[in-house]
């Protein structure tokens, strides 16, 4: 199979400068880049201001499978990933089974042929997700797991966290928390502020993150090791993470592409597809969130691709489930939020070199001789989101936006997805 890809801006982090050219793929290898390439064996895929990366890779979507395949297998997963310009994942444990030993570290690695992008584990920290003993780290370790965390619930607790930070440091492994203490307000359905006081609903604090994103920094400074921090939200969470990061501690963090584009006045119709975790805040958080991506605080744009059964989002948004499916739409979100204000390099960082520098994974190459691993995409197309065409559930919450930029497909080998 041969596949030749026409007049495409090739952005390859770390190069000085972007060119156009064309791309000669055979047999999933790069065989050729240059100026003018004609082969007419070759399956041609051209457009009008085709951009080529490599391909991108999200931290932190969460799978349903195994024990919730009704919400989301690997395979439905693979498909939405592709279509959103993903070639590569690293998934969350909360799964049943949780990921939280060598057998579901090797469960994840055997389907790895199979599905439609590469997958790289995220083991849990705690045993069963519960929260109390440490799970077995080092065979996961072994086994591949690429970090471990216990995703998108409440943040670990210090003892635990303190002893998994210890233990993976031998490894030069990560521990990834989610920095929001829901504790502080047990019952939070949204963002607390005038929003959530005129709708009568009891708030999510941002105090509840930062002072998470603070613990988690002493704790960093005290055993030496590394963390991520998951799904920051909040405007005060940034300078603290940056003068964490100015002495050299070993922290990084992301936020979610919809975080970038809606805020907690979008919620005022109690639309339950909009019932997320962190909540959506307001538009200072916002603007602190976009002004921590363009300084450098901020490493990667994350989908927080969260699938639910329509039974938990269609009802009223107090009884409501928190989470929103992303993988199809984050590109889109991230680049209609950013176009103004960074450059298309500078996105397309956030990525695929920058979660991939968290994670310890190599960056593919777009050169003669590598194997093609590649996003396809046009940020000048306009076009509207109708809702997931891959993904077994439709918690959606960027149902129904227009966005800039679109991904045309991915290039993994041999195996081509095109939109």
């Amino acid at each position: 199979m041969k596949l030749l890809i026409k007049k495409a801006t090739i952005l390859q982090p770390g190069s000085a400068t972007s060119t156009k050219k064309d791309i000669l793929i055979e047999h999933g290898l790069i065989t050729n880049i240059a100026k003018s390439i004609t082969d007419s064996k070759a399956k041609i895929i051209e457009s009008k201001n085709l951009h080529v990366s490599p391909g991108w890779l999200d931290i932190g979507a969460q799978c349903g499978q195994p024990g919730f395949e009704y919400r989301e297998t690997y395979e439905s997963l693979g498909k939405a990933a592709r279509a959103g310009g993903y070639t590569a994942l690293a998934t969350f444990p909360r799964t049943n089974p949780p990921i939280h030993s060598r057998l579901e570290i090797e469960y994840i690695q055997q389907l790895n042929p199979t599905i439609a992008v590469k997958l790289y584990p995220i083991g849990a920290v705690s045993h069963d997700l519960e929260g109390h003993d440490l799970s077995e780290i080092i065979d996961m370790i072994h086994a591949g797991a690429v970090a471990f965390s216990d995703g998108r619930e409440n943040p670990l607790e210090t003892s635990l966290l303190t002893r998994a930070l210890e233990y993976v440091i031998p490894y030069n492994s990560l521990i990834i928390d989610f920095p929001l203490d829901r504790s502080v307000t047990v019952n939070g359905q949204m963002h607390e502020g005038a929003v959530s006081a005129s709708m009568g609903l009891t708030g999510i604090p941002s105090v509840g993150e930062e002072i998470t994103v603070q613990r988690d920094i002493q704790l960093v400074a005290y055993t030496g090791s590394r963390l991520h921090f998951h799904a920051i939200s909040s405007a005060a969470s940034l300078p603290i993470i940056q003068r964490a990061r100015n002495e050299r501690l070993k922290i990084t963090a992301d936020i979610p592409a919809m975080h970038l584009m809606l805020e907690d006045i979008d919620v005022g119709d109690f639309n339950s597809h909009l019932k997320v975790l962190p909540p959506f805040r307001t538009q200072k958080d916002k603007k602190a969130l976009i002004k921590g991506l363009k300084d450098g605080t901020i490493d990667h744009i994350s989908s927080i691709h969260q699938p639910m059964e329509v039974e938990t989002k269609e009802c009223e948004f107090t009884y409501a489930s928190f989470g929103s499916i992303g993988l199809e739409t984050a590109f889109a979100a991230a680049h209609t939020a950013l176009r103004e204000v960074m450059s298309i390099e500078d996105i397309i960082n956030k990525f695929c070199s920058g979660p991939r520098n968290i994670l310890g994974i190599p960056l593919p190459q777009i050169s003669k001789g590598q194997k093609a691993e590649l996003t396809l995409f046009d940020p000048d197309t306009d076009w509207s989101y109708g809702g997931t065409k891959h993904s077994l559930s439709h918690n959606d919450a960027l149902k129904g936006t227009a966005f800039t930029g679109k991904v045309i497909g991915t290039v993994i080998g041999d195996h081509v997805f095109l939109n």
